[in-house]
């Protein structure tokens, strides 16, 4: 999977939404030069949004991304995102260089958020609020660079989907 966010926007090109069955998603994250970006003001701390999973149609009541910011030159900074119940959270997870690639597996379950990257445990996350649907498909949720900047340069992510 690859998206493209285009310099003065927000959004990734659109493409036809992905489900997911299960409310899991394994992929494989490369992450490029083009995550570094520069800003003079407060809002260079703002979190961006890779990729995630939406346990319904609605990501902002019960979902779990991977975020980003700009570090410094060569480190990108990674965050979980989560929305418990309406509620925004935000964790760090670390710093990761530029053109690293890593395996990511994001899961949410009735109790916790999880994310594993290269198989390690990194975040379990307890959860507030009930479970959605189980037969329900899961989206999965595009890139987004966010806060009240818009992407400063054509930002490209590229992401291979695991089998499961």
């Amino acid at each position: 999977m690859i998206y493209n966010i285009k310099e003065g926007n927000h959004y990734a090109d659109f493409t036809f939404p992905k489900f997911e069955m299960e409310c899991k998603l394994e992929v494989l994250v490369y992450l490029n030069k083009s995550l570094e970006y520069l800003f003079a003001n407060k809002d260079s701390f703002d979190t961006n949004k890779l990729i995630g999973i939406s346990e319904t149609i609605n990501h902002h009541k019960t979902s779990l991304r991977l975020g980003w910011r700009f570090a410094s030159i060569g480190h990108i900074e990674l965050m979980a995102y989560i929305y418990d119940g309406g509620i925004r959270k935000i964790r760090s997870l670390g710093f990761k260089k530029s053109d690293d690639i890593f395996d990511l597996k994001l899961k949410i379950t009735s109790k916790s958020f999880k994310i594993d990257m290269d198989g390690v445990s990194i975040l379990s996350e307890p959860r507030c609020s009930k479970k959605g649907f189980i037969w329900w498909p899961h989206r999965i949720l595009r890139p987004y660079f966010g806060g009240q900047n818009v992407a400063p340069h054509d930002i490209k992510t590229v992401f291979y989907k695991k089998s499961s």
